[in-house]
């Protein structure tokens, strides 16, 4: 169905792509199950501090997920039990007809057919309701758009410069962008980060 040539290219593809989540996972991982269970018996505290942490985890993945995508570019677990098992590989078969393009192109499905299937049982458990994760994520994702025009606008300056010169005025383009955004839509982001990070304030 695929070459060794076009699945070579999707594996590493999605090693690089995945890489970025995966560092990142394997440190909050750590640390939000203890959280989650500390704050279970809050429920209003609980939904307020897991919109925090996905507003949060959205405005540092987007970034570095999204980016990678542009530049490169030519052209609750617990919540998750049987849909994946149908969704993705339902879509990667179907994808591999198109080999590594079409492969790339049924994460775009799977994830959010993954995520409105399970999304009931969630909101049922957590009382999280689906207009408050689209408040949560809107600015990030703004900020995302604003990033990926900006590379894609100052892809056609910089033509056909060596690819080292091309990938950091590329980088350094969208990261201005993304910077610039997050900051005039979404201030207040910083003050969360920085007290994630010094371990400091307390609840709001």
């Amino acid at each position: 169905m695929m070459s060794k040539a076009a699945l070579g290219v999707y594996s590493v593809s999605l090693h690089l792509a995945t890489l970025p989540m995966q560092k990142m996972m394997s440190v909050i991982n750590q640390v939000a199950f203890p959280a989650v269970a500390r704050l279970q018996d809050d429920p209003e505290r609980l939904k307020r501090r897991l919109l925090q942490a996905c507003s949060l985890l959205t405005t540092v993945s987007v970034p570095g997920l999204w980016g990678l995508a542009a530049v490169g570019a030519r052209g609750h677990r617990a919540a998750q039990h049987r849909h994946h098992r149908v969704v993705w590989p339902g879509c990667f078969l179907i994808g591999a007809f198109w080999g590594a393009e079409g492969l790339a192109a049924s994460w775009l499905v799977a994830i959010p057919a993954t995520f409105l299937l399970n999304f009931p049982r969630t909101s049922a458990s957590l009382g999280v309701a689906f207009g408050d994760v689209v408040r949560t994520l809107v600015r990030p994702v703004l900020a995302g758009l604003a990033m990926v025009a900006a590379i894609g606008s100052a892809r056609l300056v910089v033509g056909e410069w060596a690819l080292a010169w091309r990938s950091t005025t590329l980088i350094a383009v969208g990261s201005v962008a993304y910077l610039v955004t997050i900051t005039l839509i979404h201030r207040d982001v910083w003050r969360q980060l920085r007290q994630i990070v010094f371990h400091r304030g307390g609840d709001a």
